[in-house]
């Protein structure tokens, strides 16, 4: 993950990697800071080959009182012998191979920042025999004047580096935090809108039972409510009127097609069709322009099924303009006329495959009686007349 997103590193880790590439002549290098996450010092080593690095964790419990002086110290940079660390010259398996004949070669920095108010320490470990650019081309060793100019130059990259990498830290940091409340909060509004959600859906099937408890007493009949059909009635959005009617349209399709009254009626999901939605009819199959005239048939008898038993209940004559005043939208007799000759062929054609649909159309409604009436043929009419 950090190797991706360096900002998760810590930035005297990123620091360390940094100073091994800026500046040549390095052998390794380590790290001693005060890591406010964890609230202590950590120590890390850095080995420099010419191919790769090498980073490794640094126990520093034996120096832990060395290392608090070295960082209460206010100066900015020391050159040292190898005989100046203690951790150095302990039997430890971080002791580096130091030429005894080459003094200073180690530069400790104080790098100011630290959040124990406190200054965390960089040791860089240079070879002297390796050639550092710009600052000891063609000597063989590096003389006071030099050592100074490299120290402070390697101070101020360190310290500017360091502050750049911190201050990524921060920006992250604050960047993760306003994402993760972000985040936190369209959840939040994404509970909300479920729950309510379900709260709506809930009062969509409460509705929904009672215009079925009502039909159902009028037909003395108990019907009931498919899982699918109610996931279907918790999941509308559309006119409360519309819901109503699909309904009322869905318990007589499940009342008609019932052959034994005394079970319980179920509503399937496929019973229930709501205005300008596009779904498979038993038998019919919306594809074509064809069959979505069938459709527009099917629902206008559908809905006059309706209504015909309506104005039955209340005892009226079944004529076009009960029925039209008992449609869920009302409609005027002569529109249903038209309607009638306009859908004369395929009323006659789904009456004919569906015989078991729509009776008290059938026995009730006289237009439909003379549509579904044989033609006589022309022997027939010589023979009535």
């Amino acid at each position: 993950m950090s190797a991706e997103l360096p900002f998760l590193e810590q930035p005297f880790l990123r620091l360390l990697k940094f100073v091994a590439t800026a500046f040549t002549g390095l052998e390794r290098l380590i790290t001693v800071f005060y890591n406010i996450e964890l609230n202590k010092l950590q120590g890390y080593t850095l080995s420099v080959s010419e191919d790769h690095f090498q980073m490794e964790l640094l126990e520093i419990g034996e120096f832990y009182s060395y290392f608090f002086a070295r960082r209460r110290e206010m100066k900015a940079f020391d050159w040292l012998v190898s005989e100046d660390l203690p951790f150095e010259t302990s039997k430890s398996k971080y002791v580096p191979m130091i030429f005894d004949e080459l003094n200073r070669n180690i530069l400790l920095l104080r790098l100011g920042g630290a959040k124990d108010s406190n200054r965390d320490l960089l040791y860089l470990f240079f070879d002297p025999r390796k050639t550092i650019k710009g600052i000891n081309l063609g000597m063989q060793e590096l003389d006071t004047s030099r050592k100074e100019l490299l120290a402070e130059i390697a101070y101020g990259v360190c310290i500017t580096a360091l502050q750049s990498f911190r201050t990524d830290t921060i920006h992250f940091q604050k960047f993760v935090s306003n994402t993760r409340y972000l985040a936190q909060k369209l959840q939040k509004e994404r509970n909300y809108l479920e729950s309510l959600q379900k709260s709506i859906g809930q009062s969509l099937l409460n509705l929904s039972l009672d215009i079925i408890k009502e039909f159902a007493a009028k037909k003395g009949a108990n019907i009931k409510l498919s899982p699918e059909a109610e996931h279907v009635i918790r999941s509308y959005s559309g006119d409360i009127g519309e819901l109503r009617r699909a309904l009322t349209d869905a318990c007589f399709f499940a009342f008609t097609l019932n052959d034994n009254k005394n079970h319980d009626i179920i509503i399937y999901d496929w019973h229930i069709h709501f205005e300008g939605q596009t779904r498979e009819s038993p038998g019919i199959l919306v594809e074509t322009k064809q069959e979505e005239k069938l459709r527009r048939t099917w629902d206008f008898l559908n809905r006059l099924e309706v209504a015909t038993q309506m104005v039955l209940d209340k005892n009226l004559p079944v004529t076009g303009k009960n029925l039209g005043m008992h449609c869920e939208k009302p409609i005027s007799a002569p529109a249903i006329s038209d309607a009638l000759k306009k859908h004369h062929q395929r009323i006659k054609n789904l009456m004919d495959q569906h015989p078991d649909r729509w009776p008290l159309l059938r026995e009730n409604f006289s237009p439909v009686q003379q549509i579904l009436k044989p033609k006589q043929s022309p022997d027939q009419h010589k023979a009535a007349g």
